[in-house]
């Protein structure tokens, strides 16, 4: 089957894309390449030891996209692409809200029209707002605290809606924070300078009750192989699927560095979520 990954030379769409080139699936790439680099997918198929094709795209251009799914006939689509820094979201909020809520919606219309009915979201954990930890899916969410979040969620909105509007279009919405690490091969990883100094930043906190989720990457691929059987076998039908792991603060300020090693891997958790996903 041919996927779709929106996103794919970015840190989790890298990690997606070995994902199912190893599952034995043909891998489409449409990235803008705006924060990331080719050369990720040139290690991504070093790694899985496979092809794919790859499109220089941005998804919010509507017959760029529409060329793509007239070119090839896909089985779905993993969506990634998007800004996502919170606080550059504050700063530029209608850059945010016309990339990241646009380029959802150029798809899915795309998915519409050439009979796609098969959409990953890649989310976040923000979408639950104000909302008291633990989170569940089954949360009502609250506002967001930042034009980043309020992206993610009214992407959900649209994706929920179209899938309420059309019984045949199954939407699965990823939802974590914070994914950490590289693959085990070292070749493909977290690699913005920028992105590092804002997850260190993040986790200088000191009050004891203060907390930060991680998912780490490995973990994640297992997850993401899960989640793509069972959004391909689930029709008609939307999932909220949450990925985080809780890491306690202490009271002095900690560094990404001394946090990196508290990693907690919940696969089995997430697989015990998809009952009809196999673990491989």
């Amino acid at each position: 089957m041919n996927i779709l990954v929106t996103g794919g030379a970015g840190y989790i769409g890298s990690h997606t894309c070995v994902a199912l080139l190893e599952a034995g699936h043909a891998v489409t790439v449409a990235d803008n390449l705006y924060n990331s680099s080719a050369e990720t997918l040139e290690r991504v198929k070093q790694i899985a030891n496979g092809d794919m094709t790859f499109y220089q795209v941005d998804v919010t251009d509507e017959s760029a996209v529409d060329r793509l799914f007239k070119s090839h006939e896909f089985g779905g689509v993993m969506h990634f692409a998007g800004l996502k820094a919170v606080s550059e979201s504050v700063a530029n909020p209608l850059a945010y809200y016309y990339n990241n809520v646009a380029g959802t919606i150029i798809l899915a219309k795309a998915c519409q029209n050439y009979h796609v009915n098969r959409f990953v979201f890649s989310s976040s954990a923000t979408v639950y707002g104000e909302n008291a930890v633990p989170f569940v899916e089954t949360m009502e969410l609250l506002p967001t605290a930042n034009p980043y979040g309020a992206t993610k969620a009214m992407s959900e909105r649209i994706l929920s809606d179209a899938a309420k509007a059309n019984p045949a279009f199954a939407v699965s919405l990823l939802r974590y924070f914070n994914p950490a690490g590289a693959h085990e091969s070292g070749l493909i990883g977290e690699a913005q300078a920028k992105a590092w100094k804002e997850a260190s930043r993040s986790l200088q906190v000191t009050a004891p009750s203060s907390l930060e989720t991680w998912i780490d990457s490995q973990g994640f691929i297992r997850q993401q192989k899960a989640q793509l059987r069972f959004t391909l076998k689930e029709g008609g039908a939307v999932h909220a699927i949450q990925w985080t792991h809780r890491i306690d603060a202490v009271n002095q300020p900690q560094t990404f560095e001394k946090e990196t090693p508290k990693l907690l891997k919940n696969t089995d958790e997430i697989l015990r979520l998809l009952p009809k996903a196999s673990p491989n």
